[in-house]
């Protein structure tokens, strides 16, 4: 009895008000809580609901899809439990999540389905939606792999211009040991074409 009670809280807690907490008291206390709270009807309704209220989708969404896998599945699972059986239900279930699903992922499915004109499996359109948000996980992982081992724009803009600017500052005259290149020496320059050929080969230019 004591175990039962550290499980309730609110309303159904002052529903054994009148109660000891005794041994004795238990069976009377779990009758009253399923009196009170076992409403069949009430709760197929709620998980009925949860299958016909999960948000569209406009968009691919990893995360949008697994939500829209497990809360379908536990919610057909809670209604099996309840002693209404599902295993049938696939072409209704199937209507209504395919209306729910983004262009791409629904286009997607469709390709998938080996025999169009028979009425498809909800084991084959889970294992659909289960395959579909892995795979856009997979993809969205490497996204963020690639744009973190990828160094920034900006910084190889500067490394570039560093590199360029220190090789022309660099630039040293193999004729007259300036600070320019040599074909951008007067002295070379006003050399004659016998004599700047004998510098050009004898500086393996």
């Amino acid at each position: 009895m004591y175990y039962l009670l550290s499980l309730v809280r609110g309303a159904a807690a002052r529903l054994f008000n009148h109660l000891s907490p005794s041994e004795e008291n238990y069976l009377t206390a779990w009758d009253i809580l399923i009196n009170r709270y076992e409403d069949k009807r009430m709760l197929a309704s709620t998980h009925i609901n949860t299958l016909l209220d999960l948000p569209n989708l406009t968009l691919e969404s990893a995360s949008g899809l697994r939500t829209m896998h497990d809360s379908a599945l536990e919610a057909l699972h809670a209604l099996n439990n309840l002693g209404i059986q599902t295993d049938h239900w696939g072409a209704l279930v199937i209507g209504i999540l395919t209306r729910k699903l983004d262009a791409e992922t629904h286009r997607i499915y469709e390709t998938t389905i080996k025999k169009p004109k028979e009425i498809q499996t909800m084991k084959s359109f889970f294992d659909f939606l289960e395959a579909r948000f892995q795979s856009l996980s997979s993809i969205a992982r490497d996204k963020v792999n690639k744009k973190r081992d990828s160094p920034p724009q900006q910084q190889l803009f500067t490394k570039r211009t560093t590199h360029v600017t220190m090789t022309k500052q660099s630039a040293t005259c193999a004729h007259c040991e300036s600070d320019h290149e040599i074909a951008s020496c007067n002295k070379f320059q006003n050399l004659s074409v016998l004599e700047r050929t004998a510098i050009t080969k004898s500086k393996a230019l």
